[in-house]
């Protein structure tokens, strides 16, 4: 229990710290999940028995002991826990049921809607806007092959919205923010303005692979309900005769901040180092960020880049120097730390750590303009119960427990520690006296460090071990960086000279930073020395597993047996950081360590554009392409000459694989079926790689983007028995849908069938009707899935759900009949012409109440409720995605593209 220091009342602190505790983690332990009401969720429900019965226990036993204050502190504590509970509960509720009035539930496609909102954040362009600025400044990061990504930049902002057509008129209860994504260049608006837009509602969902990002907790984290698709700044207007509100006026101020700082240091200055004196200051994100905390993040010291109460702590260790210079009252004082936490907290751009910060420097304020003694207990248990209580979720993120643990580690910890350290140093002199004083930040480091690992190794599996003497080393040239930007930003408005001469010291500091950050993550054991994503799902005891991760429009799957693995395909037309943010993380979660070979189909981008991040996470020794691939590698500049350059600087070999091939991988047997020797072809996807995976008696058929001439060429083949006895088979080209592709299905007859594909081609779905009973796993309907077989025979696939697989048992091709005589002729539907897919017309309707404007009329069996604006001066559409004219097709060399997403130009998606 903390020392009185003067004046407060002893007895009344411990209580209070008590029921803080006890509120914020019933709110922690029931916001584990999300959820909908009190009782949805029986787990939720267990955990509010186990408290009432705790408490019902400690209570009869206190009774027993005659222990009344015990019982009645036992029966207060549950019950503080249980309110902390309900609270989240109803918070959860109010949230659930906003979503379902604006038609973001689960089962809901997104929606195009015309919202009006306030802007309350600067609109800033991502890091592909200012590619080459990056480049010039050595400051770009991101994977390799991302610069053959044609995907175009986006402005992102957020708004609050005031109403929502169509949309409920009560349907904007709770506080939300919506995050607007505008592709291009131009926002069309600034902070504080009200505008109206039309764009796609999107909800935000949960992670679609193990280890992968949760948009949705993320969201919620910064009440960010949804994000809304805007394809043109032309579909943003701006209102002017809207009344100003306190979030306006609050945008425009940071704006202003964010304008003068950048003004101060000056557009000279390198964009990494720039970047992270903005991203400590305000909180911006700057261009060059993600090069600037790379090192930071791998020497476990990213609490120096992103904004939270350190930086606070040296604004106001700063300003209370400063008082004291000038033998100012106590009560001067603390208004001057009252209205630095207000500063900070209209300065910052909304970041949840700024907040608490925020909020614990007033209560510290108060305390010290009240003349009352700072009791640290009495500002930690009000602040977490003020926290806890506007955000009841907030009790559950790293955010929250790692603040507040490491100022509970240095309230507990730092003297006693330093104590220790200093009764150690001997002598008299100037240096004995030197340490000494070292030993207080070293002790304080130290309890900080120690009273954090635990949430770290929880939440993020990892610990870097040099944490704490980075962290020293950097204390003294990041708070000369803080402080001075701070500075300019003040001092701008009274004497230019001043400012830019400050922002010129927070741009030597910040380069400092940077260089004794980057020098030390060169270091040995700078690394985690744990992996750096849990494990969430592991093989167990199946003795053959395969999973289908969702990387959007392309493909990647994993075959795994007890001693070897192999990736097929790892690529993605969606993500431009394919490698790093989704398949590297997914395969770490799912228990890979190392992977013995990634074996590539064919040279489009969407087959192999993470292949140099999983490479060198994984250490692949080799890399398995057809003679197509290698083809398109003799181009120079190319993405396969490129990724396979790349590869080979690592030390991986490259191997090539034809028709009629065996490789081996243990007890596995790889049969290449596809394609031949010598033959070459104008349509890469007719090259693809098609392999027949054999464990015991357990096979998989996975075909690439196979087109018509493959389909036939595998139906006729002299060989019957390469398409018999198949477990589990790839839909050809992701579920594009073709005759001679149902004749290969209906053909083989397999008993689960993998689509990997976006949303896009399942906006009509053709293959109803040609797939018997087989159960088919589709990525942008499951997410990430995954089919294990085990040693007693049993077959059994799994959908991942955001946090687990779920399971269900199915048949094995053993159990099921086979037709092996079966012919390409028994199959009418192989020779059906395709015909035209779908007619579109354009036409026109009305989207608002003022204008009139051409949109994609789409049929109702196709895709109900739902149109895209085609702009009266581009032929772009607003909608999920933009197709031109049915194909997609990704950069371009010679005249050649480096994927596709459809086989036949002219036509729609399927």
């Amino acid at each position: 229990m903390p020392r009185r220091m003067s004046g407060a009342h002893e007895s009344r602190v411990p209580l209070l710290g008590w029921i803080a505790g006890a509120f914020t983690l019933g709110a922690a332990a029931w916001s584990v999940r999300p959820h909908t009401g009190l009782w949805a969720d029986g787990a939720r429900g267990w955990t509010a028995g186990e408290l009432a019965a705790v408490a019902i226990v400690a209570c009869l036993g206190a009774g027993a002991w005659r222990r009344r204050r015990f019982a009645a502190l036992c029966l207060l504590l549950a019950g503080c826990a249980l309110l902390g509970a309900a609270r989240v509960a109803q918070s959860d509720a109010r949230w659930a049921r906003m979503l379902e009035r604006w038609g973001l539930t689960e089962a809901t496609e997104r929606r195009l809607v015309r919202v009006r909102g306030v802007v309350v954040t600067i609109p800033r362009a991502d890091e592909r806007a200012w590619r080459e600025v990056l480049e010039r400044g050595d400051a770009l990061c991101e994977d390799v092959l991302t610069k053959f990504s044609v995907s175009e930049p986006r402005i992102r902002f957020d708004i609050d919205p005031i109403t929502i057509e169509p949309a409920p008129s009560n349907a904007l209860a709770p506080h939300a923010d919506l995050r607007v994504l505008v592709d291009g260049l131009a926002s069309g608006c600034l902070p504080g303005d009200t505008i109206d837009v039309i764009g796609w509602l999107t909800p935000l969902d949960t992670s679609r692979n193990p280890g992968g990002f949760d948009t949705q907790a993320w969201g919620r984290s910064r009440s960010i309900a949804a994000t809304l698709c805007v394809a043109s700044s032309e579909l943003v207007t701006r209102v002017d005769d809207a009344p100003v509100s306190v979030r306006a006026l609050v945008a425009r101020w940071r704006s202003w901040v964010d304008v003068v700082l950048r003004e101060s240091i000056g557009e000279d200055a390198p964009p990494d180092a720039s970047a992270l004196v903005a991203s400590s200051t305000t909180g911006g994100v700057w261009p060059g960020l993600s090069a600037a905390s790379l090192p930071f993040r791998r020497t476990g010291t990213q609490h120096l880049v992103a904004i939270s109460g350190f930086n606070f702590g040296i604004l106001a260790g700063a300003a209370l120097w400063l008082t004291s210079l000038i033998r100012a009252s106590t009560v001067a004082s603390g208004i001057v730390l009252l209205l630095l936490a207000i500063l900070f907290a209209a300065t910052v751009e909304s970041e949840v750590s700024s907040t608490r910060a925020a909020l614990m420097g007033a209560i510290s304020a108060a305390a010290l303009s009240f003349s009352r003694s700072l009791v640290p207990t009495v500002a930690l248990a009000l602040a977490a119960l003020v926290i806890s209580w506007s955000d009841p979720r907030a009790p559950s993120e790293p955010g929250f427990q790692l603040s507040f643990a490491a100022v509970i580690g240095l309230r507990v910890g730092a003297g006693p520690l330093a104590r220790v350290f200093a009764s150690r140093v001997g002598g008299v002199g100037v240096a004995s006296a030197l340490v000494r004083r070292l030993c207080v930040p070293v002790g304080a480091s130290l309890s900080a460090w120690t009273a954090t690992l635990p949430i770290v190794l929880c939440h993020f599996g990892a610990c870097a071990w040099l944490c704490i003497p980075v962290t020293l080393t950097l204390t003294l040239p990041f708070a000369l960086m803080v402080v001075s930007s701070n500075a300019a930003i003040a001092l701008s408005s009274l004497s230019p000279i001043l400012g830019t001469t400050m922002g010129c010291v927070a741009i030597h500091s910040s380069q400092a930073v940077l260089a004794i950050a980057r020098s030390v993550d060169t270091l040995p054991g700078a690394m985690p020395a744990l992996r750096t994503v849990p494990v969430v799902d592991q093989m167990g005891d199946a003795e053959l597993r395969l999973d289908m991760l969702d990387v959007g429009d392309g493909s990647c799957h994993l075959i795994r047996t007890s001693t070897h693995s192999v990736l097929f395909d790892c690529g993605s037309l969606d993500s431009t950081h394919a490698g790093s943010r989704v398949v590297v993380p997914a395969l770490m979660a799912l228990g890979v360590t190392r992977l013995d070979a990634v074996v590539i189909s064919h040279p489009h981008f969407d087959h192999f554009s993470a292949l140099p991040e999983v490479a060198t996470a994984f250490r692949v020794p080799r890399v398995i392409v057809t003679g197509d691939f290698l083809a398109w590698a003799r181009r120079a500049k190319s993405a396969p000459a490129v990724a396979l350059d790349f590869v080979r600087l690592q030390g991986t070999r490259v191997d090539t694989a034809e028709a009629g091939g065996v490789i081996v991988f243990g007890d596995s047997r790889w049969q290449i079926l596809r394609p031949p020797a010598g033959v070459g072809f104008t349509d890469a996807n007719e090259g693809s790689l098609v392999a027949r995976i054999e464990h015991g008696n357990r096979s998989i058929l996975l075909l690439g983007d196979i087109g018509r001439e493959s389909c036939v060429s595998l139906l006729t083949s002299g060989d019957p028995k390469s398409l018999a006895g198949i477990d589990v088979m790839e839909l050809p080209h992701h579920g594009s849908f073709l005759p001679q592709s149902a004749a290969l299905v209906e053909r083989v007859k397999s008993c689960v069938l993998l689509q990997s594909t976006g949303p896009r081609r399942l906006l009509k779905d053709r293959w109803i009707g040609h797939l018997g009973d087989a159960t088919r796993l589709v990525t942008s309907r499951h997410r990430a899935c995954a089919v294990e077989w085990h040693p007693n025979g049993s077959m059994r696939v799994g959908v991942w759900t955001g946090e687990h697989y779920e399971w269900r048992a199915v048949r094995s091709a053993l159990a099921v009949g086979r037709d092996e005589e079966s012919t390409l002729e028994k199959h009418s539907v192989a020779h059906r012409p395709a015909g035209p897919f779908l007619e579109i017309k354009l036409q026109k309707a009305r989207v608002d109440r003022h204008s009139e404007c051409p949109v994609w009329h789409f049929p109702r069996e196709w895709h109900p409720r739902q149109f895209g604006v085609a702009l009266a001066n581009d032929e772009r559409a607003v909608g999920p995605r933009r197709h031109r004219s049915g194909n997609r097709h990704i950069g371009a060399e010679d005249g050649e593209p480096l994927g596709d997403f459809v086989d036949l130009p002219l036509r729609p998606p399927d």
